[in-house]
């Protein structure tokens, strides 16, 4: 089956109203707790050999009160702070969760898995892990990108993976006893660098991509994109990048990679948001796309602008995700989908794009939060709609086919006021929405949130 594409996402100014149909999660139906909740059963998994089931447009996006009650909120340990959460369908119908350090597993029914070991991961004394991104490989392994702080030595940051296996345990036949840590990519002074890993893919053969970017504000050096590629079993793969085992240069704007996906072709398709933020400098973002060849050098027969993705999207725009073979762009006032060869797609959505309200009837406004793309190309979009008050942000999520027609209305959480941060659509239809809400005093290391929204 051909994979559709990367996925970018915009509010437009469009008069129809998007929200039509509500549903609630009221203070009754949560269920509360904290880092050693009860753990549960995952559930019955669904059978997702066959790849994403159908979506269901008939039937609308509902709250799952058999998810913990409607919400699952724990309060954050330590090991679980961060600012935001990272999901991950897990193939089984649980959710994969990274806060900060940890990562855990949710199960259908909203408890902790008791049979996956999150510690495994995260009390390794020789890595300060953070934040970062993580993916599920076909057989269910998982991979962990994330930034070293080099033991106690602050100046020798390098990025790493890690491999887990399905129960959460360290997988011990990848790199050097779980862990790859890769080479020092950038030359400058380490003392004064920002290194991160922003996405993480694995291909067909299980072979693994890590992009990421590198700046060095210090010493006035624009931000660098990086791509490498590891074997399956964890090596740096020599024979990408001219002998390097990963590509390293400058992009058209300092950039930041927002979705990657390898393509049946054996290309990796890169998304990245391009924003020129130097003081004194005129304001310019854009969205980037980047087809790099199996050698992991750029396409420059990609797209219609050396190699980059066509000029009417990189004005304004933004990547939120990349899946397939093509690329759906967000330009400054609609959705479009570029084709495999980077071309503007005249069958996508209405017209070639997909329009978006940034109002309803009411006059209320819509703000995008995530997006996110199955394998089959439909997508996910997910936001927040303005309230009463400043304060309250109700959240809204919008289903879309590979095609752009919408899929059913989108579904607003009554009885909500703060949009969640992230949000994932799984294969069997189900979506997982994630926040987490900031601490309000020293003690309190914060809450995270989750719901499960199905058909």
């Amino acid at each position: 089956m051909q994979r559709t594409a990367l996925v970018v996402a915009v509010l437009l100014a469009s008069s129809a109203a998007v929200v039509t149909s509500t549903t609630s999660c009221s203070d009754d139906a949560r269920a509360s707790g904290s880092a050693g909740l009860p753990d549960g059963a995952a559930g019955d998994p669904p059978d997702a050999s066959a790849g994403p089931r159908p979506l269901d447009c008939a039937a609308p996006l509902q709250l799952d009160t058999a998810f913990a009650g409607g919400l699952f909120s724990a309060a954050l340990t330590k090991r679980e702070s961060g600012s935001s959460a990272t999901l991950v369908p897990a193939r089984d119908g649980s959710v994969l969760v990274r806060t900060g350090s940890y990562v855990q597993k949710i199960g259908r029914d909203g408890r902790r898995d008791p049979a996956f070991d999150g510690d495994a991961f995260f009390l390794d004394p020789d890595r300060a892990p953070g934040s970062g991104p993580m993916t599920v490989t076909q057989d269910r392994k998982i991979v962990v990108a994330f930034s070293t702080a080099g033991g106690t030595a602050f100046n020798d940051r390098r990025l790493a993976l890690a491999r887990l296996l399905p129960d959460g345990a360290i997988d011990r036949s990848f790199g050097e006893g779980g862990v790859t840590v890769l080479p020092n990519i950038d030359p400058t002074d380490a003392s004064t660098r920002s290194i991160a890993p922003n996405q993480v893919e694995v291909a067909p053969d299980g072979s693994v991509y890590v992009a990421g970017y590198i700046s060095n504000h210090f010493q006035d050096i624009p931000a660098r994109v990086f791509v490498a590629r590891l074997t399956a079993s964890g090596a740096l793969d020599m024979t990408y990048g001219e002998g390097k085992g990963y590509f390293y240069g400058p992009m058209p704007l300092p950039s930041k990679p927002i979705g990657m996906a390898v393509r049946d072709d054996g290309r990796l398709l890169l998304g990245m948001h391009g924003r020129n933020a130097w003081i004194g400098a005129p304001s310019v973002s854009a969205s980037i796309l980047l087809l790099f060849d199996p050698a992991g050098q750029p396409d420059p027969s990609y797209g219609t602008d050396g190699g980059l993705a066509p000029k009417e999207l990189q004005s304004g725009g933004w990547v939120w995700g990349v899946e397939g073979n093509a690329a759906v762009l967000q330009g400054q006032s609609t959705i479009r989908r570029a084709t495999a060869s980077g071309e503007l797609d005249p069958s996508f959505g209405a017209d070639g794009s997909v329009r978006q309200s940034i109002t309803d009837d009411a006059g209320r406004s819509f703000s995008l939060t995530n997006a996110h793309v199955r394998r089959d190309g439909s997508f996910l979009l997910s936001g927040s709609r303005s309230g009463s008050s400043s304060v309250e942000a109700f959240p809204v999520f919008a289903r879309y086919g590979a095609d752009g027609q919408p899929c059913g209305e989108p579904v607003e959480l009554a009885g909500q006021n703060r949009a969640f941060e992230t949000a994932v659509m799984d294969e069997a239809g189900a979506v997982f929405a994630a926040r987490v809400r900031r601490a309000d005093t020293g003690e309190d290391l914060g809450t995270l949130e989750i719901v499960r929204l199905v058909p």
